[in-house]
């Protein structure tokens, strides 16, 4: 079979193509800086044919690279055959390149800069440009990944601690009220009896509350909350989250006052979640109010929806915890104000609960004037569920 020669040197198209093919940026300079080639990702990232641009001088084409890092970078190249390479960290004038021919995204560039010298001397600038705009795009998300993965581990500390304190103030409390009634030191019967029979129930109920909050955390946090959804009369369960919580007005020397639209259309609703939403808005109301001052709650219909606001008149929340207000764990300074405590979880656990029934929770707040907690639920639609 006669033997073929092969041509080993590809021809000057070919090469062309290939390099045009390359999914990075290449373009050569002679010793002048004039442009010597210029790829077709060059052509698409400046809009600049290499028309255009051939024989011509770089820094007449881009004059913003005089002087630059890349500027130094090819000087050294082409005069002491020194090789760069700059990262886009470093980098604080790059090429002016744009993933859009509109040129509103520049892109971040990894710089190449490489001498090549012919057999005849004559000496080349090779300057390669890559695109890491996905590498700087992923490498912020996971820096803001680690950052929120550090203030959750630092809220969870704050929420470990809080719980700590929450289970060992009423349990203290309760073990000592018990012991003095057990040892006989007081008589169950007596006035003092009796009263050391409410701080314990009171501070039982106060436990029940904290762990119902804890497991309620994790239900969310596992998907495993569940929702029994009937028809219900808001107005009237409101009514009733109002009776439920006379003891607390008392307590703090508030009253609620409820301002309803009537004849509303029911809702096909949580009764139990809603109710544990309007519980955990107008204990929080309370808390807050001042002294001999109304609580004012309001229901009205908005289009499809029925909205429901709980209005306070107290220190009103700080701008600078407005952001956090329905994140888990969080609460805000509540020195300077009547006792307040909780575990800051009831606000996101509320929030969780009113997006599952399709409903939105918001707030307005000024300091010092109060604060307006309001959710819509949307009307009952039985071709809904």
């Amino acid at each position: 079979m006669p033997s073929q020669t092969l041509n080993t040197i590809p021809s000057p198209e070919l090469l062309t193509q290939v390099v045009d093919t390359n999914a990075t940026g290449i373009i050569v300079l002679d010793r002048n800086n004039n442009l010597v080639f210029w790829n077709k990702w060059f052509e698409k990232k400046s809009s600049l044919a290499k028309e255009q641009v051939l024989g011509k001088n770089l820094f007449s084409v881009f004059p913003e690279l005089k002087n630059s890092r890349i500027h130094k970078a090819i000087d050294l190249s082409i005069s002491k055959g020194n090789a760069s390479f700059i990262s886009h960290a470093f980098n604080k004038t790059p090429f002016p390149l744009y993933s859009d021919n509109e040129r509103k995204k520049p892109i971040h560039q990894l710089t190449y800069i490489k001498p090549i010298q012919l057999e005849n001397n004559e000496r080349y600038c090779f300057v390669q440009i890559t695109d890491s705009s996905t590498t700087v795009y992923r490498e912020n998300q996971l820096r803001k990944m680690t950052l929120e993965a550090k203030e959750l581990s630092r809220l969870k500390s704050g929420f470990v601690s809080s719980v700590s304190h929450e289970l060992r103030t009423p349990l203290t409390s309760i073990m000592g009220s018990i012991s003095l009634l057990q040892s006989g030191v007081e008589d169950p019967s007596s006035e003092i009896g009796k009263k050391m029979m409410d701080i314990a129930f009171n501070n039982a109920e106060r436990l029940l509350l904290l762990i119902s909050d804890i497991l309620d955390i994790e239900k969310i946090e596992s998907g495993n909350m569940e929702f029994k959804f009937i028809e219900i009369d808001i107005n009237n369960l409101i009514k009733d989250c109002i009776l439920h919580n006379e003891g607390l007005a008392k307590k703090y020397n508030v009253n609620f006052n409820f301002k309803k639209e009537d004849d509303l259309p029911l809702v096909y609703a949580d009764k139990d979640r809603i109710f544990q939403v309007l519980n955990n808005l107008m204990s929080n109301a309370a808390k807050f109010e001042p002294d001999n001052s109304n609580i004012e709650i309001t229901t009205i219909m908005e289009e499809k929806n029925i909205r429901v606001s709980i209005r306070d008149h107290g220190k009103g929340i700080p701008e600078g915890f407005k952001s956090r207000v329905f994140q888990a764990f969080s609460q805000a300074d509540t020195s300077n104000t009547k006792e307040v405590s909780g575990t800051g979880l009831g606000l996101s656990i509320s929030k969780t609960i009113i997006e599952y029934h399709d409903g939105t929770i918001d707030f307005d707040s000024l300091e010092n004037q109060g604060s307006c907690f309001y959710f819509t639920l949307p009307i009952h639609k039985k071709d809904k569920y």
